[in-house]
């Protein structure tokens, strides 16, 4: 089994067709809750007609697979996309210190 960073690393995503985004994103919700299952919403990006659900758990997301469908998300993008997050994080701790530096 590969090696994950961070503690959503297994993500699944569902295409949804525009008009059907709201209350895809509703039924999804709704079966994780049901279920108890940990997640986070990734992304929804209802103007391109996709959803990320991330799970802490391989076997979690395998079951909303069965349930849900959508494709699951390589191990080295979900990598990547972590190590984009933590370097626009440190840029925005950066330039919020610039900023109350001028303030200041």
């Amino acid at each position: 089994m590969p090696e994950h960073s961070g503690s959503w690393p297994y993500q699944v995503e569902i295409e949804v067709p525009r008009a059907d985004f709201d209350a895809k994103l509703r039924a999804v919700e709704a079966w994780l809750l049901e279920w108890e299952i940990p997640h986070r919403i990734g992304s929804s990006l209802g103007a391109l007609g996709r959803m990320r659900v991330c799970f802490a758990e391989e076997k979690l997301a395998r079951a909303f697979r069965n349930y849900h469908g959508g494709q699951a998300v390589p191990a080295d993008e979900v990598t990547a996309a972590l190590a984009a997050d933590a370097d626009d994080e440190e840029l925005y701790d950066r330039l919020a210190g610039e900023y109350r530096d001028e303030q200041g």
